[in-house]
């Protein structure tokens, strides 16, 4: 909740002071209203203070002059001081729609594990903190709706904002409106495009090259890339693709889909017949499994590379595990006992993935600048002291900031009899 004092000085001896609640209302004395019948005060006034310091000294204006002496000299001395007594966290990401199980509900875990160790009875040290959900429904167009409505109705002061494709929509919204906005997003130009943005996910630019060093170093030098049309697994590609042409490597194949798409017969057929030896699998959660499987009906005998969503489980139950045998691809490293401890403890849950923990990393990140700062007055304050962070502490761990993201480490992965080990 806000509140907002404000004071008026009039220089005739009257000091008419304003109320609460964020509206500059205007108070004038009684006599005033009835002799000057001046139409900027309204009659639903909640109240006033009228200090006189001489009837006399009222006397000797004139109403005209009064009316123009108010508007000249009063308003321009108007004075707010904002008070944020609690600050208000939007958390968005996917809560309906077909993203919720490859993404969504895992990066509400990580939400939800910052909210209960972190936050102890509503309260952040001393400071008051609500927590407020907003969905993205995995489109760009509710993402905008939902982020309009905590900024200008719920009076967010921050918003942790999940997936590349939901945060480019209001990346451009947070800067014109001047709040900090922590994603859990990929997209190269997320921080670059935007002051008040701050980065949880690895970037498209780590992780495309880092996959596609990979795939050189594996000695694979033709390469077919398959790609739904999303924020995220576009600027992957073309990260990608600029690494590996860069090292010396050729693309053969580059196609795009649409998230709906789910019959890949005609597309693996084209490349089964061209002249690549690996494949880059650059779909969505939803598509993935399905793909891989219908590579591997079509006895397709091509090193299969893929981004973050081979990882998923829906991906090893739809395409069988004979079929993601040797798929690679990279993630944060995740070795962290305390925060896998935190989870266990939490919500019984066995799962640590790269949204869970960079999820959680997006809160932690917000609160650690609230407590940095000490005392918070308002939002630009909380974008100051999320700027100057260099380290975020997760669990006991301090992980490195630069730039206004979090510096990640990334592991080569591979799967091996329908388990997921390390690639080299």
């Amino acid at each position: 909740m806000h509140s907002i004092n404000s004071v008026l000085f009039v220089r005739a001896g009257y000091v008419l002071i304003t109320a609460k609640n964020g509206f500059a209302i205007v108070l004038l004395a009684q006599q005033i209203i009835w002799f000057s019948r001046l139409k900027a005060v309204k009659p639903n006034v909640v109240g006033y203070k009228f200090i006189n310091c001489g009837e006399s000294m009222f006397r000797k204006f004139q109403f005209k002059k009064l009316h123009l002496f108010f508007i000249v000299l009063v308003l321009p001395n108007v004075i707010f001081s904002e008070e944020i007594s609690e600050i208000r966290i939007g958390l968005m990401t996917e809560l309906t729609g077909p993203w919720v199980a490859g993404s969504g509900s895992h990066c509400k875990r990580g939400y939800e594990l910052a909210r209960k160790t972190l936050v102890k009875n509503g309260k952040l040290n001393d400071t008051p903190i609500k927590f407020i959900y907003g969905d993205t429904q995995g489109k760009g167009k509710p993402s905008v709706t939902e982020f309009k409505r905590l900024v200008e109705v719920e009076k967010v002061q921050a918003v942790v904002v999940n997936r590349s494709l939901a945060g480019m929509a209001i990346n451009p919204i947070s800067k014109r409106l001047k709040i900090p906005l922590v994603g859990i997003v990929g997209h190269n130009k997320f921080i670059s495009e935007n002051p008040y943005s701050f980065r949880t996910w690895p970037s498209t630019q780590l992780e495309g090259s880092t996959l596609a060093k990979e795939v050189f170093k594996q000695g694979f030098r033709l390469i077919s890339a398959v790609t739904i049309e999303d924020e995220w697994t576009i600027s992957f590609r073309d990260e990608f693709i600029k690494t590996f042409e860069s090292l010396g490597g050729e693309i053969v194949f580059n196609e795009s889909v649409l998230g709906e798409d789910r019959d890949f017969s005609t597309l693996v057929t084209k490349i089964k017949s061209n002249k690549s030896d690996s494949i880059l699998v650059n779909l969505g959660p939803t598509q993935t499994g399905t793909f891989i499987k219908k590579v591997n009906e079509f006895a397709l005998k091509k090193q299969l590379f893929g981004n973050y969503y081979v990882r998923n489980k829906e991906t090893l139950k739809e395409a069988g595990v004979k079929a993601v045998e040797g798929l690679v691809f990279v993630e944060v490293k995740l070795d962290k006992p305390k925060f896998r401890k935190a989870l266990l403890e939490n919500f019984n849950d066995e799962v640590l993935n790269q949204y869970k923990y960079t999820c959680f990393a997006g809160v932690r990140s917000v609160l650690q600048a609230i407590q940095n700062a000490k005392s918070i007055s308002n939002k630009s304050e909380l974008h100051e002291s999320l700027k100057s962070l260099t380290s975020v502490n997760i669990f006991g761990e301090d992980v490195n900031v630069s730039n206004r993201e979090i510096i990640h480490s990334l592991a080569v992965k591979k799967y091996s009899e329908g388990l997921v080990v390390d690639a080299s």
